[in-house]
């Protein structure tokens, strides 16, 4: 569980530092802009992603008391990751009306297709991970 804490930090730390994937498209689509136009839009796109995921957690924290419980909401299935047209049906559904393509941008860029949690709110991924750690180890390993 160490180790599993350990990965979901530097997954998070290599997210917050690398650009979003659809800023990464844009640099192909503009170059012919100016670096300095290429590298504004691209800090553009990045800023829209973060202020939308800003606002995704202030709604959620307000309709639902925390991240972990709206996530459960978006994830009807139980699988651990959403998927782009599932995730934006679902952010409508529950009444968030921010910018949804720049949070799901945001969120999905490594252009995997899904999201999770963890992406969302890494403290509570962290959280989640100790008690998993804690009630395996209370429970002798027989816990999955």
């Amino acid at each position: 569980a160490t180790f599993l804490v350990a990965g979901l930090a530097a997954a998070a730390t290599k997210r917050a530092e690398s650009p979003p994937s659809s800023a990464r498209a844009d640099r192909h689509r503009h170059q012919d802009m100016p670096p300095i136009e290429r590298g504004n839009r691209s800090r553009v796109m990045l800023q829209k992603g973060v202020v939308a995921l800003e606002d995704f957690n202030d709604f959620v924290t307000r309709q639902f008391g925390n991240p972990v419980r709206a996530w459960f909401k978006l994830d009807v299935d139980e699988n651990m990751k959403v998927g782009e047209k599932q995730f934006m049906r679902r952010a409508l559904e529950l009444g968030f009306r921010g910018n949804i393509p720049a949070l799901w941008r945001y969120l999905d860029s490594n252009q995997g297709g899904s999201t999770s949690l963890l992406e969302i709110d890494i403290g509570s991924t962290i959280i989640l991970a100790g008690f998993k750690k804690f009630i395996t180890e209370a429970c002798n390993d027989s816990v999955q």
